[in-house]
């Protein structure tokens, strides 16, 4: 995917893995079944601002990761980073994403 999508109610902006992440009309930011544009799979953030703080604070985590192999393989660090990114999203409501992205 090249540029952003606009499909009038949301904005399509990235893949994960084969589903669509979206930025829906209010705001938040969503990934939707490839198949299925009305299953949400993750809520992944409040708005775009609150999506990048919490990307920011997945990616310092990975950084570490590949630095320490100690932190690669601490899934209770992972646990509390994932709350922390969720919290940085806007609510833990957003958690499992985070989860979901961390392997946790």
């Amino acid at each position: 995917m090249d540029v952003p999508v606009n499909h009038g109610n949301f904005l399509h902006f990235a893949i994960v893995e084969l589903d669509l992440m979206l930025l829906s009309i209010t705001g938040e930011v969503l990934v939707v079944d490839w198949q299925q544009f009305d299953h949400i799979m993750w809520r992944c953030a409040v708005d775009g601002e609150h999506f990048f703080e919490a990307m920011v604070i997945i990616s310092q985590f990975l950084t570490l990761t590949m630095l320490d192999d100690a932190n690669y393989n601490n899934e209770k660090l992972a646990l509390s980073v994932a709350d922390s990114a969720a919290k940085a999203a806007g609510s833990a409501a957003y958690l499992s994403f985070y989860q979901m992205l961390l392997g946790v």
